[in-house]
This record gives C-alpha cells, structure tokens and sequence, in this order.
C-alpha cells in the first residue's frame, strides 16, 4: 500500500509543480521547447514512481491483534471448502456446520464435520473423506 501511495502523491505533486512552473513559462519562441523539457521532465517523474509500485506488498493478514486467526473465521473457510467439495460432486446437501476445538498453543482444529443431506453417508464420506482430525457426521432428511 506505501508503494501506491508513494506513486500518488508523486503524481499529484508534479502536476501541481509543472501546472505553476509552465503558468509563468514565457510565450513566443521559448514556448515549445519549454513545454517538451516539462513534458520530459512529467514522464521521468511518472516512470520513477512507477518503480514504487513494484514494491506494493499484496499479503492479506487475516490474523486477529494476537496473530492468530479467530475460530469464526477457521469455521467459516471449512464450511466453504467442504461445501464447495460436495457442490462440486453434485451432492446436495441443506446445511454444514462445522465444529471446531482450540487447543493450548492457541491452534484451532476441525473436530466434527456436519452435512444434512438426504444423499447417502457413502457419497459424502467418499468426497469429504475421514480423517484422523475431524469426524464426518451425515444426518439424513433434515
């Protein structure tokens, strides 16, 4: 965000700069050359800050004040990837609540996963898998 940032106040400052200097610039037979040396002068500018812009840091800290990450937003990202996985395999399914545990080092982990779909338990244990971390838990007709 500075390096965008820098690039702007670039940009604004040297047009107000080149906009004061080429008021008072003289008419006539100076006229033209003065105004190719501005121009000359702008672009250098531009392409200067334009190096900044390379330096923009793109990284999202989706970490709470503490450095780690909230449960609600650990329950939300697994209730969209486990629905985009059975969208995917065209289960359909009502709803997905997932259940989550934090630990002593403050980590978070997925402890239960559960679908209400009136597809079978074997469709949706074959997408989501069963693991050693989370327990996959299918109610039917709700």
């Amino acid at each position: 965000m500075n390096g965008l940032l820098c690039f702007v106040m670039a940009f604004c400052s040297v047009c107000v700069l080149m906009g004061g200097i080429l008021s008072l610039s003289p008419d006539g037979a100076f006229e033209k050359p003065i105004k190719y040396v501005f121009a000359l002068i702008f672009v250098c500018c531009i392409f200067s800050s334009l190096l900044a812009i390379g330096k923009i840091d793109f990284n999202i800290d989706v970490s709470g004040e503490n450095g780690y990450v909230s449960e609600e937003t650990v329950k939300a990202q697994a209730e969209l990837l486990f629905s985009n996985a059975l969208e995917k395999n065209n289960i359909e399914f009502t709803k997905i609540t997932v259940c989550t545990d934090k630990l002593d080092d403050k980590s978070i982990i997925i402890s239960k996963v559960i679908v209400y779909s009136s597809h079978s338990k074997e469709d949706i244990y074959e997408v989501l898998g069963q693991s050693d971390t989370y327990e996959v838990i299918v109610i039917n007709g709700e």
